[in-house]
Order: C-alpha cells, then structure tokens, then sequence
C-alpha cells in the first residue's frame, strides 16, 4: 500500500488464509501469535517483523489436530502464560519466554487420582 504496509509472510500459501489471533508483544519487541498452516494445525508463532523472523515457535500438539493457543497475559518477568491443549495433557496452563527451548506446560491442573 501507499503507507507501507506488505504482507509478511505467507504462513498458510493460496485462499485457505492461516487464521492469525492473539498477537501479544514481548519485551525483546518480537510478537507472539496463533496460526495455523496444513502441517500443524493451529499453533504457537514469533515473528521479529521480518520474513525469514517470522516461524513457528512450538508444535504444541504434534500434526495438524491442535486447538488454539491462546487466552495471552503478560507475566512481570517478560515472560507470557497461555492456555493450549494437546493430547497428553488436555487443555492446560503453559508458559514461553519467546523461545522453543523456554515454552513449556506450566502445570497439569488434570492429575489422575
């Protein structure tokens, strides 16, 4: 457009769209985001506002039957607490620090008996 704006990147390519939600900024100003694309389904995104920036931070729910993280909220620390679910824990608390090796289940609130 004349105001500069562009697509990013083409996450999920052709008319399907990849259903982008819940963009929550992080202290570094990267963005955190929900998408989904035919190979993952809906999952955890960070983009740094550049293309080859932009990936997929963590397959929460391995192939394509995930549901969407969300529910976002910014903890004092920087890092950011959300609810996802996959199929080993249900749908749970998890946390990220904006990277795959610091994005885990925060707490499995499901125990057995």
């Amino acid at each position: 457009t004349a105001g500069g704006a562009h697509l990013l990147k083409d996450i999920w390519p052709g008319s399907h769209g990849s259903d982008i939600a819940d963009l929550t900024r992080l202290p570094d100003g990267r963005v955190l985001f929900t998408a989904q694309d035919p190979e993952h389904g809906y999952e955890l995104w960070v983009t740094d506002g550049t293309a080859d920036g932009t990936a997929l931070l963590y397959d929460i729910n391995d192939g394509d039957g995930s549901l969407r993280p969300g529910n976002f909220a910014a903890l004092a620390d920087g890092r950011v607490v959300f609810v996802a679910s996959n199929i080993a824990a249900g749908s749970e608390l998890w946390v990220t620090d904006g990277t795959r090796d610091g994005t885990q289940l925060m707490m499995d609130f499901d125990l057995p008996p």
